[in-house]
């Protein structure tokens, strides 16, 4: 639509210059001296088809290393490029793209895809060109993911998408990619002028002058001071279009200038030529320059067929190498094809084959995990089953010793009690005999006599505990309402005492014995019919 749209103009303001030889009046006042402009043009471009730069790269190629050839090529692709020479240019990447398919270097890959974006951008193929950008960056990530080449290699891949937003009207996305160039730093100024400048026109595309003219009037002396010139075509050119939007033609024919001036000099970005004069049209004719406006709208027009009318000389090669790389591709694919019946007849014996092994590992490992399992529960089996003959061994050892103790404990009260009860009898015969007599050895001897019961329970108790371990411990943490005294009468039933046998060591009555039995009885919950002994024995 642009290309027509300029046809139309073109035919317009041709028929006015031949009205302007019949009335000076209909084009306005002189703004500008065309006569002293020079303008891009189909012969200039053709005097810098082969400059002394390209002619080095192309004299010193067979000489070079392999991966050395294809850095050439994609120098030459982008100076072709630059130079507006769209058929080298192309020839250029997909002969680079040619010697990668034979030694792959996804780092120049990522470069030759950059290049073919940019050409596919130029022809309006706007799909086909981002899929070359992102084809670029998704390489660019797994070498820097990989440690193979520097993070500040992703800002060139993502200048370049928002670039391509911008131009697409994407103003959201554009300033996210930009956003990301930002994150990543880098040493040099000039990247990061040329991010600003881009920065600064989003700016004024989303309509904040204020803003943009600020950034811009901030990045003007830092762009003159640095080497890179060529960057004066595109710097300029935007600087300008912000004085478009806010009809300042004045300033805008100014930048215009210095950008088409630019273009010629370096011999850079030429692509930006045919714009940057139908914008200088534009700008003159707003001022009422109607001859310098003409006059650039022509210089645009004819530079604008030669680059991309299909029509054009310098354009046939499009059809043509589509033509050459679509019998190639479809070469390619015949080739593919056949390969892949190749490979899926291998890929099925192998497939049979890696079944028929597979299978068979997989009945071995069966069998062997079964037989494992098999012996693992054998010996699981065996070893529990002698871990619980064990363990009832040293308990029937331990029963038996505790039982020897016990007796013996047993033996030893009772013959404490019988010394005791003898030592008593003593005593009351020698006291009865000595209120008769009044003797003093008497009274003395019975002085000497000493019937200590506390004595002989602490005693019994000492021995109890170390033959009963954690005895009274477990009857406390059970039943924490037990006395003192019912944990004795415990341990005395725990060894099987009678009443009588109780009244002696503790020197109390066979009543108050049994008294205490019936009382413990109720503090420990028993029914009727539930025996004591066996209670106290299966609780502790």
């Amino acid at each position: 639509m642009n290309r027509i749209y300029t046809d139309r103009l073109c035919v317009f303001f041709n028929l006015l210059i031949v009205l302007s030889f019949l009335s000076n009046d209909i084009l306005g006042k002189e703004y500008l001296d065309i006569k002293s402009r020079k303008v891009i043009s189909p012969s200039f471009l053709k005097g810098i088809e082969n400059d002394s730069l390209i002619q080095s790269l192309e004299k010193n190629f067979d000489a070079q290393s392999f991966f050395d050839k294809v850095e050439t090529r994609i120098q030459l692709g982008e100076l072709y490029c630059n130079r507006v020479n769209y058929q080298k240019a192309y020839a250029s990447y997909w002969s680079a793209l040619d010697l990668l398919d034979e030694r792959e270097n996804l780092e120049l890959r990522a470069r030759v895809y950059d290049g073919m974006g940019i050409l596919y951008s130029l022809y309006e193929k706007r799909d086909q060109a981002l899929t070359y950008y992102k084809k670029s960056l998704e390489i660019n990530r797994l070498l820097v993911n990989q440690g193979k080449v520097p993070k500040i290699n992703l800002r060139k891949n993502y200048f370049v998408i928002a670039v391509h937003y911008r131009y697409d009207k994407n103003l959201d996305q554009a300033n996210t990619y930009l956003d990301s160039c930002l994150m990543i730093p880098t040493e040099g100024d000039f990247s990061e002028l040329i991010v600003k400048s881009e920065r600064a026109y989003l700016l004024s595309e989303g309509k904040q002058y204020s803003s943009a003219q600020k950034l811009f009037d901030e990045i003007l002396p830092k762009i003159e001071d640095q080497q890179v010139k060529s960057y004066h075509v595109v710097f300029y050119s935007l600087y300008a279009d912000m004085f478009m939007e806010l009809n300042q033609y004045e300033k805008a024919i100014k930048n215009y200038l210095h950008s088409a001036d630019a273009a010629m000099k370096y011999r850079a970005h030429i692509n930006f030529v045919p714009d940057i004069y139908k914008k200088l049209s534009t700008a003159l004719n707003k001022v009422n320059d109607k001859k310098a406006a003409l006059f650039y709208l022509n210089a645009a027009y004819t530079l604008d067929q030669w680059l991309y009318s299909s029509k054009s000389e310098n354009n046939r090669f499009l059809l043509e190498i589509n033509d050459v790389y679509k019998k190639k591709e479809q070469e390619q694919q015949k080739i593919i094809t056949q390969q892949k019946i190749q490979n899926v007849t291998q890929e099925k014996q192998i497939l049979w084959l890696s079944i028929g092994i597979l299978t068979l590992v997989f009945v071995f490992i069966t069998w062997l995990v079964f037989t494992r399992i098999r012996l693992m529960k054998k010996n699981y089996k065996n070893e529990r089953r002698m871990m619980v003959e064990k363990q009832h061994l040293e308990k029937e050892k331990n029963d038996q010793i505790l039982a020897i103790k016990n007796k013996e404990l047993t033996q030893s009260t009772l013959q404490i009690i019988a010394k005791d009860e003898v030592l008593a009898t003593v005593k009351d015969k020698l006291k009865e005999l000595q209120k008769k007599e009044g003797s003093k050895e008497l009274r003395s001897v019975l002085n000497s006599i000493k019937v200590n019961q506390d004595t002989s329970w602490l005693e019994f108790e000492h021995r109890f505990t170390s033959a009963n371990k954690d005895f009274f411990e477990n009857l406390k943490d059970k039943y924490p309402n037990l006395s003192t005294y019912d944990l004795k009468i415990c341990a005395l039933v725990k060894l099987n005492f009678t009443g009588k046998e109780m009244s002696r060591l503790l020197g109390i009555s066979p009543e108050s014995a049994n008294t205490s039995r019936y009382r413990l009885r109720k503090k420990l919950g028993l029914q009727k019919g539930e025996d004591l002994v066996e209670f106290v024995n299966g609780v502790v």
